[in-house]
């Protein structure tokens, strides 16, 4: 027998929820969201499953027109049905029987109603009959004694076959005097109990089990490498009782023919992170066992190993004070589960996620400056996918089902082609992008008003009979022309639109990418001779002469921010970069690239934060508040601030 499904509506912040119970299946979501109470509805459903443990706590404090709880679990028989014996065997076959039950698929369904209390869809005999060959184990993490571990014997006394409890012999004793010495001792004890008309209740046959275990080994004290267990951390000692406690369970269901369910709630809780990896080891070990784990967890380290061991992860998050579960896709690829680190399930975890390409966005929206100008970055996650497709496509909140808004910034080579197809001219095509728009389509959104403006103006006829998948693909085969003007072949005035309404229109889909390179959007019109200046202290002092020279003999404000961009390892306007630039360039002087070749800004030289302390230096300190001085920020440096300012709408959405 094993749990397959679990349904769960009005209990606490639960509406209604029902999870599909694989050999691993986790829950994730932030503090309060409601993962514990998925592990509470369980459990309270097995403690009334044989008894009455009523408790009128557990209905919606929202709502209190809402009078019932409902859970119903469903179970598969067929395992169970074949292996089973005797009176277990008869019973089973007797419920299937009564209940019309011809797939071997069970659910039970516990109602508690506020007037009528709690009523089953099943009798006594079958939910006995469930509660002992599908057990459950809950494991809270914060109520483990963990100097005594004492929860341990319990599970033992589920390991030897109780019905066989009577036929256990004496105690084994020394010797015949001994024996009556103890007999006789015990005379009297039960006489002075029955004089004083106290009796002794009889214990389940699962603490005697318990009891002759702990007779068998000597003791009922644990110790560790021959210490006592308050010798070690908690962390050593929680690490060590988790997994003997999952060990024994799995020994359970082999040695009884039972079908186990762990619940565990955090159970990372103290423990280093190599710890975590066998800990899900041990996991895993013990769902091959018939044995399977429900766990609940905020470590990225857990989830990443248990996605490479393709178990059903669960997003659990609040909204509007209740619960919504929503199932997460597994990994598909094998690359992708090699891949994946601490540093991209931490992404599951985030307010706002940020995926960038590389070291330079990374450092850039990691300064402080930009943090102070927009504390909105203190709740922005930023991941860098150094441009690996199956591993962003293993964290894309959408593709995997996630409720947490993002933003992807992408350089425009990842999304338009160009090419020089004569003089003058550029051609450009969109290229397809299906890494990065799979599932991104936003949710139900009618944009057909912003993609007019854009269709019209670039003479996409018959616009409206296309889906935004089919517009998509009319665009992908879509090239146009473009003029380019000057020697440093600048971008047109017609280009820079068109590149504004593409950008219109990716945004639909959660992407935003530079008009060039992030460095283009560091080095601009506004900006250039600021950089020009902070490059006079960053390049070789013996450089310093000839860059002047070469600087200041270019013809306007739009060369020179190409020559410095192609120079900070960035690309052109039509994103180039100095090689392929210099082959399609005319009549520029080659001393240009043989200095870019010289003194090229490193990646991770550390360039942007040393710019942009030297740009808040000269043209934000003598400003006092943070709104001048982000207002003369957003001036200088507008595709930086449209960045930000897309992060701040979507997280305010």
């Amino acid at each position: 027998m094993s749990i397959t499904r679990i349904t769960i509506k009005n209990f606490k912040s639960i509406q209604n929820v029902s999870l599909n119970i694989d050999n691993m299946t986790c829950l994730i979501g932030k503090n309060g969201s409601g993962k514990s109470n998925i592990i509470k509805a369980i459990d309270y459903f097995y403690k009334n499953l044989t008894e009455n443990n009523m408790n009128m706590d557990n209905f919606d404090t929202k709502n209190i027109y809402i009078d019932e709880i409902s859970i119903e679990i469903t179970y598969d028989l067929k395992r169970i049905s074949q292996i089973v014996k005797g009176r277990y065997k008869e019973n089973l076959k007797k419920m299937l029987n009564e209940h019309s039950i011809k797939d071997e698929f069970i659910t039970i369904r516990m109602v508690q109603n506020k007037k009528y209390g709690i009523t089953w869809n099943i009798g006594y005999a079958e939910r006995a009959l469930v509660f002992n060959i599908q057990p459950i184990y809950v494991l809270n993490t914060r109520g483990i004694d963990i100097e005594k571990w004492s929860g341990l014997w319990n599970v033992m006394g589920d390991i030897g076959n109780s019905k066989n409890i009577h036929d256990v012999g004496d105690i084994g004793w020394s010797n015949e005097t001994a024996k009556n010495d103890f007999e006789k001792h015990m005379g009297l004890i039960r006489g002075k109990l029955k004089e004083s008309n106290i009796e002794i209740e009889k214990s389940f046959k699962k603490q005697i089990m318990s009891s002759l275990i702990q007779i068998e080994m000597g003791g009922d004290r644990f110790k560790l490498n021959d210490e006592q267990l308050d010798f070690f951390s908690e962390g050593t000692n929680f690490y060590s009782y988790v997994k003997i406690f999952v060990f024994l369970i799995s020994l359970v269901s082999r040695q009884r023919l039972k079908d186990c369910l762990i619940l565990l709630d955090e159970p990372e809780i103290g423990l280093h992170p190599s710890y975590i990896e066998e800990l899900i080891s041990s996991f895993i070990e013990s769902s091959s066992s018939k044995t399977k784990v429900l766990l609940s967890t905020h470590s990225s380290n857990m989830v990443k190993a248990l996605l490479k061991n393709d178990a059903q992860i669960y997003s659990i998050s609040l909204k509007n004070e209740y619960s919504k579960v929503i199932s997460m896709p597994k990994l598909v690829g094998g690359r992708a589960k090699i891949a994946l680190t601490n540093e991209e399930t931490n992404t599951f975890f985030s307010d706002f996620n940020l995926f960038v390409e590389g070291a330079t966005e990374l450092e850039l929206f990691q300064n402080k400056l930009l943090e102070e100008l927009f504390p909105i970055l203190r709740r922005v996650y930023i991941v860098n996918t150094k441009s690996n497709n199956q591993v962003f496509e293993a964290i894309n909140p959408t593709v995997m089902n996630l409720n947490i808004p993002f933003l992807i910034l992408l350089d425009a080579d990842k999304l338009i082609s160009i090419n020089k197809e004569k003089t003058g001219y550029y051609r450009v095509g969109l290229k397809s992008v299906k890494s990065y728009e799979t599932g991104l389509k936003a949710r139900g959104e009618n944009y057909k008003k912003e993609l007019y403006s854009y269709s019209k103006k670039y003479k996409l006829d018959k616009y409206t009979s296309y889906n935004d998948y089919q517009l998509k693909q009319y665009l992908i085969k879509y090239k146009k022309e473009f003029k380019h003007e000057g020697n440093w072949l600048n971008a047109s005035s017609e280009y820079i639109g068109f590149i504004s309404n593409l950008r219109r229109y990716y945004a639909k889909y959660n992407i935003f990418f530079n008009r060039t390179t992030i460095e283009g959007g560091l080095i601009n019109l506004k900006t250039v001779s600021y950089f020009y200046d902070f490059m006079l202290d960053f390049v070789k002092s013996d450089a310093v002469e000839n860059l002047k020279k070469l600087y200041n003999d270019l013809k306007c404000d739009e060369e020179k921010v190409v020559f410095m961009n192609l120079l900070a390892d960035g690309k052109s306007d039509y994103l180039e970069d100095d090689k392929k630039h210099k082959k399609n360039s005319v009549g520029i002087d080659d001393q240009y690239y043989e200095f870019i070749g010289s003194n090229r800004l490193a990646k991770a030289s550390l360039w942007v934060s040393d710019f942009l302390g030297y740009y808040e230096k000269i043209k934000l300190s003598p400003l006092s508040s943070r709104k001048e001085r982000r207002k003369i920020f957003e001036l200088d440096f507008m595709e930086i601030s449209d960045i930000m300012r897309s992060i701040e709408s979507r997280i305010s959405e």
